[in-house]
């Protein structure tokens, strides 16, 4: 109170300019908001490490996923498959499913359908699918190899194939 009338500061203005400061702090709060909530979620992820530069992500709501190849305060960029870089907020990051397939390990489960028609005897055909997936290179040996009955459709019995890869990388080719 002495220093405001030592500086001859009157009430009137004294709200005059803590209402300005007001607005103006409440103007550029909402203008940082999202910069503010990237960062905050930045920190999170650095703190929380669900995943690491070069780690292959998969952000559900999204439908993306790609080799991390940088997480920074602001935003993490992503490397898709088809060679495109994609930059996605923190705050985006933070709010959804990440499925990430470099931890624990590279090691990925390959699981596809295959559809034979009726006829042929069904222990038969399963066989002839495991005998196939044993000569492949591509599949570890040590883990389950399984050609499950899945269902039974109008065109044939539905077998789910299931094998182990040494690395995710090469799922659309072991699909195949």
């Amino acid at each position: 109170i002495i220093l405001l009338e030592h500086f001859e500061i009157t009430q009137a203005s004294l709200r005059q300019s803590l209402t300005a400061l007001g607005i103006g702090g409440i103007i550029i709060g909402l203008a940082a908001q999202n910069t503010l909530a990237d960062i905050i979620a930045g920190i999170a992820i650095s703190i929380d490490r669900s995943f690491r530069i070069g780690d292959r992500i998969f952000i559900e709501k999204l439908n993306t996923w790609g080799d991390v190849i940088e997480i920074s305060w602001r935003s993490t960029r992503l490397l898709t498959r088809d060679n495109r870089q994609v930059a996605i907020p923190n705050s985006i990051i933070s709010k959804e499913l990440i499925t990430n397939y470099s931890m624990p390990n590279r090691m990925f489960r390959v699981e596809t359908f295959v559809v034979v028609c009726y006829g042929p005897d069904i222990e038969y055909v399963r066989n002839l699918i495991l005998e196939s997936l044993v000569h492949e290179d591509w599949v570890l040996h040590d883990k389950p190899i399984q050609a499950l009955i899945s269902e039974f459709t109008e065109f044939g019995v539905k077998f789910k194939v299931r094998c182990w890869i040494e690395n995710y990388l090469e799922t659309r080719i072991s699909e195949d």
